[in-house]
């Protein structure tokens, strides 16, 4: 984390957000079982209302080549 932004002009001024790869050899999706963990969530993103996590967040790294892994945010 390189600095926090609050946006105090939505219900979820917190979340979990990373940069795509801009040349998409490599994946990263929050596991559909974990989005439930959010108060709201898409593919690349996680809203949340307060400024922790409830859970263990998973995200799946898939590659074009042999990268593949999990990455785990508490």
């Amino acid at each position: 984390m390189e600095d926090t932004r609050v946006d105090n002009l939505s219900n979820y001024p917190y979340n979990l957000s990373y940069e795509r790869n801009e040349k998409k050899s490599i994946v990263l999706n929050i596991f559909p079982e974990d989005k439930k963990k959010m108060d709201s969530s898409n593919v690349t993103w996680g809203y949340l209302k307060q400024p922790y996590l409830k859970d263990t967040i998973r995200i799946r790294i898939e590659g074009s080549g042999n990268q593949k892994g999990i990455i785990k945010i508490w």
